[in-house]
């Protein structure tokens, strides 16, 4: 079984939960491992899957992309569960309609990164136990991005949410910048240095 039969099992393996969330998937749907329009190679921002509804299709059929970053089935699942969610609610971005597909779902995560954890990923995972292993293995996108090593690093305010930019450089020799009212600030998620 190649990478896009394993999707495309996968999805009817699916359909059925999504059906009963509510959220029927197009019956024209198709699958495939493949790099995103952009980002798929991106440091900061990776893109790891995307949907075109059939208005972009010549031949009229929804197409999902999966990354082939994500080489494991949990990965492949959770980015093709996403993608489904775009599949059933086209247009709707991960605004509204979306949104309340991914909590009847119960999907976790912002709604530009949710995805299916915990007891519903393995949940997915068991249905889909029957097709073995996601047939791909990781492709690594190493040296297709440039690394921005100027990029400033948000800092805030606890108690207010006061914002400031600063580079690593100052971040290491001397810390984060103080907050007029309240004092010290803090880093605003990872650094990565």
């Amino acid at each position: 079984m190649n990478r896009e039969a394993w999707l495309s099992d996968a999805i009817d393996l699916l359909r059925p939960t999504y059906a009963a969330a509510g959220f029927a998937l197009p019956a024209a749907l198709k699958a495939t491992c493949s790099w995103p329009v952009r980002g798929g190679a991106s440091n900061q921002r990776r893109v790891v899957g995307q949907c075109f509804g059939p208005e972009a299709s010549a031949n009229g059929v929804t197409e999902l992309f999966v990354s082939p970053v994500q080489g494991t089935g949990p990965e492949a699942i959770a980015t093709l569960a996403h993608e489904l969610i775009h599949a059933a609610c086209p247009k709707a971005g991960h605004k509204g309609q979306f949104v309340s597909a991914m909590h009847a779902l119960r999907f976790e995560g912002k709604p530009t990164h949710c995805a299916p954890v915990g007891a519903v990923l393995a949940g997915y995972l068991a249905l889909v136990a029957s097709l073995g292993m996601y047939p791909h293995a990781t492709v690594t996108a190493q040296g297709q991005g440039h690394k921005q090593s100027t990029r400033l690093i948000k800092v805030i305010c606890i108690d207010c949410g006061y914002p400031a930019r600063v580079t690593r450089q100052w971040l290491r020799k001397v810390g984060p910048p103080h907050c007029p009212e309240h004092g010290a600030m803090v880093i605003d998620g990872p650094m990565g240095v």
